[in-house]
């Protein structure tokens, strides 16, 4: 009998699968299931060769994979809080904060491409030479410590710790102050702080796109680097949760910091930040990389939030 064969199926020649995480430094390319093709490796080259001409490569490559699940399930509060509080310890390195802020203007608030930092309280453009880790490198910009560096008398590992330090006008820094964070109204606020280095004490137009100080009283961010804030104040609570006294001295109403979190998500932009810091510091901020993490850590001080939805 004549054995009967399949039929042959012809498949394309060609990549299965590539997916690019394109970052302003570094760029990182994770190819999943590439066929071992010549079409492939020419294709990889001319990848290659675009980001070569796209980016100045740095010395130090991420490959950084973001699993964005939830850590701990089912526990919340005060329990969850000591938890996170080893787990944030893990692989932290103390930089300096001479260091830290070499790190902070020449490398993670920077880029290849546009050679400046940007504040993160009024988008004002600051240039500084990328990776020449130089923090004089503009006279306009300061390091921001989210939580303010008198509240732990400056010491380290909190004064050089980045995931609470951030690039910023000294005269948005200068207004901040030590002022808790909180949400303000128009009739509240006596000064507006925005891009291109303004200050204004009437409202702008668009007033979302500022940051606003109750003089006295509170500052409010502009809204796109509210939820950053309120992430930056939540890690810094459970990794040193007894070095600068309550959290409500950093944000005036815990309602606040979790509602910022749960409306502005990070943006890709952050995300890219807080993994070059990362890179360098060695430890995570779970907030960053868990949605709705502030609400399930913080439940037990807002009535808003209730611990029993995660129970």
């Amino acid at each position: 009998m004549m054995a009967i064969t399949e039929p042959q199926v012809q498949e394309d020649i060609g990549i299965n699968q590539i997916r690019l995480l394109l970052f302003p430094n570094p760029a990182v390319i994770i190819i999943q299931r590439a066929k071992q093709t010549t079409n492939c490796i020419v294709i990889i080259i001319l990848i290659t060769i675009i980001l070569a001409l796209l980016h100045k490569i740095h010395s130090k490559f991420m490959f950084v994979t973001l699993v964005m699940s939830e850590l701990f399930p089912g526990k919340c509060g005060k329990e969850l809080r000591a938890l996170l509080t080893a787990y944030t310890t893990q692989n932290h390195t103390t930089l300096g904060y001479s260091k830290a802020r070499q790190e902070m203007y020449g490398y993670i608030y920077n880029s290849p491409i546009d050679q400046a930092d940007y504040c993160v309280y009024t988008g004002s453009r600051m240039p500084c030479v990328y990776d020449s880790m130089d923090s004089s490198c503009n006279a306009a910009l300061n390091c921001e410590h989210t939580v303010p560096q008198s509240f732990f008398n400056k010491q380290n590992p909190m004064v050089s710790d980045l995931h609470h330090l951030r690039a910023t006008w000294s005269t948005a820094n200068g207004a901040r102050a030590t002022y808790p964070f909180a949400e303000l109204s128009d009739s509240q606020i006596s000064t507006y702080y925005g891009t291109n280095f303004q200050v204004n004490n009437s409202r702008p137009t668009d007033p979302q796109n500022w940051s606003a100080l109750r003089k006295g009283w509170a500052f409010m961010p502009r809204e796109q680097q509210k939820g950053d804030t309120a992430r930056a104040v939540a890690y810094f609570y459970v990794r040193y949760p007894t070095q600068a006294g309550a959290v409500t001295r950093v944000f005036s109403s815990v309602y606040d910091m979790i509602d910022w979190d749960e409306k502005f998500a990070p943006s890709q932009l952050q995300m890219e930040q807080y993994q070059r810091a990362v890179e360098v510091q060695g430890n995570k901020n779970p907030f960053q990389e868990e949605r709705g993490m502030v609400a399930r850590a913080y439940c037990d001080m807002s009535k808003n939030y209730p611990c029993s939805k995660y129970q």
